[in-house]
């Protein structure tokens, strides 16, 4: 909802006032110049841009309007799974858990929670670090390096990637109005004879690729690129909880109080509270397979 109101003030502030100041709307329609910049601008992204991020950009463009993909249920699932699948752990051991681990789209436990079983990166995530646990890897210190690595550059070289290509698209658009612009001088010059208002005509159109090129720029393109970085780094707050709760349980802790530590460090907007934790844990242990 906020995105949306955002574009009407920004349009509003923008052509209203031109409006407001005795302008006429209908000069500011001049297609030739929207296609120099934004055709030459999507062109440069092709070029440029690996096929993989732009398909994950085309995927992370409507996140402006749904928000962060992990919601409050979200984390209480998450955190309800890592606490019953702990206590298993805690009171049999890795190997009653193994198959579970190994074959999650067949786990009763697994399925309990289709979180993991919809989002394919959250699923590969979780189940190696469990695997990993149960190999052997015990130290919780050189756990926490390796996740921390890899939690870094899912974010820097995944999440983020896309995000990344809006923000060069948005600060080379001003540069691209003035190459509309030139092409429009260009255009004008060829028609110096003509009379003032066929002139002024085509002066006018050409001035418009700068302003559409910075109005773009930093009025819609640059904010949806804050925008997703915001959201993809929200995101991450899913795997950095798992994180905690897997090393707070190498350090010894029990797996209720893991859970809890991992709880902490949500945000406020998403962090379910100890008493729905609680209630959920409680409720899906009554409910799952003790193996």
């Amino acid at each position: 909802m906020f995105p949306i109101i955002g574009f009407i003030i920004v349009f509003a502030s923008a052509i209203g006032g031109f409006i407001l100041a005795g302008g006429n709307p209908l000069l500011l329609l001049q297609p030739v110049e929207f296609l120099v910049i934004m055709g030459t601008g999507v062109g440069s992204l092709f070029i440029g841009v690996p096929a993989k991020i732009l398909t994950q950009l085309l995927k992370d463009i409507p996140k402006i309007f749904t928000g962060s993909q992990y919601k409050k249920d979200d984390y209480l699932d998450m955190l309800t799974f890592l606490a019953v699948f702990l206590k298993i752990v805690k009171a049999k051991g890795f190997l009653s858990v193994e198959e579970h681990i190994e074959h999650p789209e067949d786990s009763e436990l697994f399925l309990r929670f289709p979180k993991f079983m919809v989002n394919d990166m959250l699923l590969k995530f979780t189940q190696q670090y469990l695997r990993s646990i149960s190999m052997g890897i015990d130290n919780p210190y050189h756990l926490d390096e390796v996740i921390s690595a890899e939690i870094e550059q899912q974010s820097k070289h995944y999440l983020k990637e896309s995000a990344k290509v809006l923000q060069t698209l948005a600060d080379g658009l001003p540069a691209l109005g003035i190459v509309a612009a030139v092409l429009g001088v260009i255009l004008a010059m060829a028609a110096i004879a003509e009379p003032p208002e066929i002139l002024g005509h085509l002066i006018g159109a050409a001035l418009v690729g700068t302003f559409f090129g910075v109005f773009v720029s930093y009025g819609i393109v640059g904010p949806i690129a804050g925008h997703l970085i915001a959201i993809n780094e929200h995101d991450m707050y899913m795997q950095k909880c798992i994180h905690q709760v897997l090393s707070s349980f190498l350090h010894g802790y029990a797996p209720t109080v893991s859970v809890e530590l991992g709880r902490k460090i949500l945000p406020l907007s998403c962090k379910p509270t100890f008493e729905e934790l609680e209630e959920s844990i409680t409720q899906s242990a009554k409910k799952t397979p003790a193996s």
